[in-house]
């Protein structure tokens, strides 16, 4: 899944969110495997990379593919991974909030 996100276009990737990889994503972040949270993780940063793209063209004011993670209760498993034993999966977590999740405080 990770290869298919980072070589598909943008189209490819609106098909393959439609097909339920927010679910998977979701369901990736609950195991209690780290190496399979880890891939998740990866799967998520590369859909949202692939929203953000989609959002800055269409001038949204938000990724696109937030709303069906949101709604897979994604959003609210990735918080809950910060606080994961796992030192990698701590750094990946934080570096996806801080790229794609923080607000701007103006």
């Amino acid at each position: 899944m990770i290869n298919a996100l980072t070589k598909c276009s943008i189209k490819q990737a609106e098909v393959i969110e439609g097909l339920g990889l927010p679910k998977i994503i979701s369901t990736a972040l609950a195991n209690d495997n780290a190496m399979v949270v880890l891939y998740g993780l990866d799967c998520l940063e590369k859909l949202l990379e692939k929203g953000k793209i989609i959002q800055d063209e269409e001038a949204q004011d938000q990724n696109p593919f937030l709303y069906n993670l949101q709604s897979e209760g994604t959003l609210t498993k990735l918080e809950a991974l910060q606080y994961h034993k796992n030192e990698n999966v701590y750094k990946k977590v934080s570096e996806i909030i801080d790229k794609f999740l923080e607000y701007n405080q103006e």
